[in-house]
């Protein structure tokens, strides 16, 4: 790893309070403080799967 840099540490920031916030929504009964192993493939698909469900809401509530 090159050196780190202020940048790379605020979009280190950034990106945990932006997970913070996803798994408080998914997971709204947990405090999300402990250990939890999430990879961007499965959050890839977990949007996937909410935008085909908002798409399939819109649909039926314009039908």
């Amino acid at each position: 790893m090159q050196k780190p840099t202020k940048a790379f540490a605020d979009m280190i920031a950034e990106t945990a309070d932006n997970l913070q916030a996803i798994l408080t929504e998914i997971y709204p009964d947990g405090d999300n403080q402990g250990a939890l192993f999430v990879s961007p493939n499965h959050l890839r698909q977990m949007a996937q799967r909410y935008a085909e469900q908002a798409a399939n809401a819109d649909t039926e509530a314009g039908a």
